[in-house]
């Protein structure tokens, strides 16, 4: 990811599992982070079925393609 450097991430184990914290000061690097827990937490409850597909960006998301 090309502002790899504009993201924060953390893991702590916790009872049971962990926790992974992702976030950014960037407004839209932290939409896109949101977005993408949207698509995960799709993913975890249905079991798996939403692998493969698209998975949706914030409607105010302008792509740069260099």
């Amino acid at each position: 990811m090309r502002r790899h450097d504009a993201i924060r991430r953390s893991v702590e184990t916790i009872p049971g599992g962990i926790r992974a914290v992702t976030e950014s000061d960037d407004p839209e690097i932290a939409g896109l982070i949101r977005a993408h827990g949207v698509v995960v937490t799709g993913f975890v409850r249905s079991g798996g079925n939403a692998a493969g597909q698209p998975s949706p960006l914030p409607d105010d998301y302008v792509r740069v393609i260099s």
